[in-house]
C-alpha cells in the first residue's frame, strides 16, 4: 500500500462539512471512512484499523465511551485531528488532554489539513513550565520552518513564522511584525503548539533573531515579567 494514501475515519454531524471533508480527502488520494453518527464509528473502530481519525468534538463522546480514548487503547493509535464550529482556548486544551493530536475550527482548511496528514511520524509529548524564549531559541537553532502559536491564558493568540533560524513574520490580531512578537512575549502564561509552516504573505520582520529574543528578555526584566511559563504541546 502507497504510505502517502492513509486510511481515514471522518466522523462530522453536518453533512455539509462532512461532504467537504471527504471530498478534499478522497481527492487527495486517501482512502476515507466518513459517518455522521458516533454510534457507527464505534462499530468501524472495532472493526477496522485507520491511519488517521478527524472527530467533530460534539460526537466525540458517546455515552460513557470516549472516541478519542478510544482510538489511543483499541484503535491502533492513528493520527487524531479534532474539529468544532468554535475555537475556545479551554475547549482545545480539554481535547488535547484527552489525546487529540491536533484542533483545528471548522470550516476546515484543507490545505492545513493535507499538511497535517502528509508528516512524518515522530516523537510528541507535553512540557510544562517553559519559557518562551528559551523554546524559540531551541526552535531557531535547529534550522527548521515552522510556525508556533502561542496562546495567552486570556486567549489572545500569536502566531510566530520561524524560516530557517530566522523569524520573518508574527501576527497578532490586528498586529504584525516585531510589535506583535514583543507583546507575545509578554504574556504571563499560557500554551505553545507547532504548527505546519506555511510561507506568510509577506516578511514583516527583518532584523535578527538572535537581536529579538535579547531585546525581549530585556523589555521583560524591565517591566518585572520575569520568565514565561507556559506548556508545551
Amino acid at each position: 500500500m502507497d504510505p502517502t494514501r492513509k486510511r481515514i475515519l471522518v466522523v462530522d454531524p453536518e453533512p455539509d462539512s462532512a461532504w467537504d471533508l471527504c471530498a478534499g480527502l478522497v481527492k487527495a488520494g486517501h482512502r476515507v471512512t466518513d459517518t455522521l453518527k458516533a454510534e457507527y464509528a464505534l462499530e468501524f473502530i472495532q472493526t477496522r484499523v485507520f491511519d488517521a481519525a478527524i472527530l467533530d468534538v460534539l460526537v466525540s463522546r458517546v455515552g460513557d465511551i470516549d472516541l478519542i480514548q478510544l482510538l489511543r487503547t483499541e484503535g491502533g493509535n492513528p493520527l487524531i485531528i479534532a474539529i468544532a464550529d468554535f475555537e475556545a482556548l479551554a475547549v482545545r486544551k480539554s481535547i488535547i488532554n484527552r489525546g487529540a493530536d491536533h484542533f483545528l475550527s471548522k470550516p476546515v482548511d484543507m490545505s492545513r489539513l493535507l499538511a497535517l496528514m502528509s508528516q512524518q511520524p515522530t516523537f510528541s509529548g507535553k512540557v510544562e513550565g517553559v519559557d518562551i524564549l528559551e523554546y524559540l531559541q531551541f526552535m531557531l537553532l535547529t534550522g527548521k520552518k515552522t510556525v508556533v502559536e502561542v496562546s495567552s491564558a486570556e486567549g489572545q493568540c500569536c502566531k510566530l513564522f520561524l524560516d530557517q533560524g530566522n523569524m520573518c513574520h508574527a501576527v497578532l490580531g490586528d498586529i504584525q511584525g516585531e510589535e506583535a512578537f514583543f507583546q507575545c512575549v509578554r504574556f504571563k502564561e499560557g500554551r505553545f503548539t507547532n504548527l505546519p509552516w506555511s510561507k506568510p504573505v509577506r516578511n514583516t520582520i527583518t532584523r535578527p533573531a538572535g537581536f529579538l529574543l535579547v531585546e525581549a528578555a530585556r523589555i521583560r526584566d524591565e517591566e518585572g515579567g520575569g520568565r514565561n511559563q507556559s506548556k508545551g504541546e
